[in-house]
Parts: C-alpha cells; sequence; structure tokens
C-alpha cells in the first residue's frame, strides 16, 4: 500500500520540526560554534512551534519532569510538578541532549525524528519527548525498573507496577 501524500507532508513537518525544536531547546550556557549547518531561520521554527508552545516531558532517576517550549524563548529548566525542588536543566548540541538535574544525576540522550530521546550509553536512564500530550508521552518514554507510566489529572504521573 502506497503512502498518502497527505501523510508524507505530516511525516516530513514532524521531522522538520523536531528539528526546529532541538534548535529552539539550546540554552544560552550551551555554546553555538561547532553546530553543524546554519541554523533554522525564525520562520522556520514559528511554523514548528504553536503559539501556545509545545510540551516537554522527561523521565529521570525516578522522576517525570515537564516544561514547555514557547515561540523565541529557550526552554531553562523541566521540573517535577510533584516535587518542585527537583528540576533538570537541557543542555542541546545537534541530536545529543544533555540533562542535569538538581540533585546531580545527569543523563545524556540523543534525540530521533519523532521528537523523543532515549538514554545513550552514559549517564542515568532516561527518555524525553517534545510536542507530546501526556497522554501520548506516556506511551513513548520508559519507565523506570518497577514502574509504570500513566495519567492522573492531565499530569503524567510514575506508578508502582502492578505485580
Amino acid at each position: 500500500m502506497r503512502p498518502k501524500p497527505v501523510a508524507l507532508i505530516a511525516l516530513t513537518a514532524a521531522a522538520t520540526a523536531s528539528h526546529a525544536l532541538a534548535w529552539q531547546m539550546m540554552t544560552p550556557a550551551m555554546p553555538s560554534s561547532g553546530m553543524a549547518g546554519p541554523p533554522p531561520t525564525r520562520q522556520s521554527v514559528d511554523a514548528g512551534l504553536a503559539a501556545e508552545g509545545q510540551p516537554v516531558y522527561a523521565v529521570i532517576a525516578h522522576h517525570v519532569v515537564h516544561g514547555e517550549i514557547k515561540p523565541g524563548l529557550p526552554l531553562m529548566a523541566l521540573v517535577d510538578e510533584r516535587q518542585p525542588q527537583f528540576t533538570c536543566r537541557i543542555f542541546q548540541h545537534n541530536a545529543e541532549i544533555r540533562l542535569a538535574c538538581s540533585d546531580g544525576v545527569v543523563a545524556q540522550l540523543k534525540m530521533n525524528a519523532s521528537g523523543c530521546a532515549q538514554s545513550s550509553s552514559s549517564g542515568e536512564p532516561a527518555s524525553l519527548c517534545v510536542g507530546f500530550t501526556a497522554r501520548s508521552a506516556a506511551r513513548r518514554l520508559s519507565a523506570p525498573a518497577g514502574e509504570t507510566l500513566g495519567v492522573e489529572d492531565g499530569r503524567l504521573a510514575l506508578k508502582p507496577a502492578a505485580g
């Protein structure tokens, strides 16, 4: 079966938006030298972002952290809504993402074209998704051993695995 042109356009737009979002997530503390290729234009970044922003969810060190990317503003930190003292800063270079959390936990992730990232070989196990609702992110993120991801009151949450 051949994919419909509309589906191909949607997939291309998602991949482009994911790349633009990755550029948008770069914080001022991250040097821009050495970046491959020119940064996307303001028009291409804005085209990939909704006016109200894009949610970012991550699971790291038995925490679900959340933030929002807003047009024209870098994402500075992700916060655990249940334990607001636990935060993680995002540093991004191309497809490589580093999460550095307030308790000293660090994770290295690699972004894929779908808008999600998984842990690479070093650091704490973690996963991250950009631009998904809480319910959709729950299906794509990896929960720590012994826990599952679910949605409670519209928020992504870790729950003990039934056992």
